[in-house]
Formats: C-alpha cells, sequence, structure tokens
C-alpha cells in the first residue's frame, strides 16, 4: 500500500503526461505540421501555464563533470512540474539520436520522465515518445509508467506505431529468370 503523498505524486504525474499530450494535440490540430518549434513550444508552454502547471520554459541546463558545473548552453525546451522535460521537434522523422538526448537531458536534469514531441507529423500520434529515466524511479514511479503503457494497448493505439505489414517475397529461380 502506498502513502497518501506518493498516491498524489502518481495522479499528478499521470495527469501531467496526459494534459501534455492533449495540449499538444490541441496545438497540433490548430497549427498543422510545418512552422518552427518555437511556434510550438511557446503555445504548448501556455497551454499548459493556462491549466495551472508549473512551467519553466529554456531551462538553462549546466553539465556536471568531476566537481565543476559548466554553462555549455543546453537549454530544456519545457520542464514541466520540475518531473517532466518535454522536448518538441519539428523533423521528418525521430532518430535514434533523438531519444538518446533526451536520456542526456533526464540524467542531467534528474527527472524521471520525458516527452518527444514532433509536430512535423500528420497525426500527433506518430509524432509522441516517451523516454524513462529509470535511475530517477520511484517505485510509484515505475507502476504508473507501466499502467500508461498498458492503457495505450487496451485501445489499440500504436504506440510506437506499428510498421506496414510485409509482403511475401518472391524467391528468383533460374526457370524464372531468361537469358
Amino acid at each position: 500500500m502506498q502513502s497518501g503523498l506518493a498516491c498524489w505524486f502518481n495522479y499528478r504525474s499521470t495527469t501531467s503526461l496526459e494534459l501534455i499530450i492533449a495540449k499538444a494535440m490541441v496545438v497540433h490540430t490548430h497549427f498543422g505540421p510545418g512552422l518552427f518549434e518555437t511556434v510550438y513550444k511557446r503555445c504548448l508552454g501556455l497551454l499548459l501555464v493556462e491549466e495551472g502547471l508549473i512551467v519553466e520554459m529554456e531551462k538553462p541546463l549546466p553539465a556536471r563533470f568531476r566537481n565543476l558545473s559548466l554553462e555549455c548552453g543546453y537549454r530544456l525546451d519545457l520542464l514541466v512540474e520540475n518531473k517532466v522535460v518535454v522536448e518538441v521537434k519539428t523533423v521528418d522523422a525521430l532518430a535514434p539520436v533523438h531519444r538518446a538526448q533526451m536520456r542526456t537531458y533526464l540524467r542531467l536534469a534528474e527527472c524521471p520522465v520525458g516527452l518527444i514531441i514532433n509536430f512535423n507529423v500528420s497525426s500527433m500520434r506518430y509524432g509522441l515518445r516517451r523516454v524513462v529515466n529509470k535511475r530517477c524511479l520511484d517505485p510509484g514511479d515505475a507502476a504508473l509508467l507501466s499502467l500508461q503503457r498498458r492503457k495505450a494497448s487496451e485501445v489499440n493505439l500504436p504506440y510506437p506505431p506499428k510498421p506496414p505489414a510485409k509482403l511475401p517475397s518472391e524467391r528468383v529461380t533460374r526457370s524464372h529468370v531468361k537469358s
């Protein structure tokens, strides 16, 4: 049995993630794909603040090396409730480097979860990726994240999108090739 504080945190984290995704869908529905990241980022941040969430935009993220704190110019696009890092993208397709970048941001910011939101997609469901920092998870957070994954599969949402089915390939033999 979880304490009241842990239950409240799980509830608050769940609503934060769901609210971020819902507001990203509102922004994407309004503008569609094709604009610069800053437009989407500012509109998303504004909508989240209107909902009463604590949002820090362009938060500086120092890199720590040994006992030094290096101000290298890294900035988090959005930090929501000091728990969720949101990285806004407008790229043709998310690459593995985007997920690796998010893992680094989560580790440096000591946050349990991050969302990569690519607005340059036809449907927002293809532009969402959740990244988990297992080093910062509390036991309640781990249950929360597995619960969300189960919910998405129960409603048959492609998370991540399913690749197209492969057609059976025909084997070319010497009898089919004319010489």
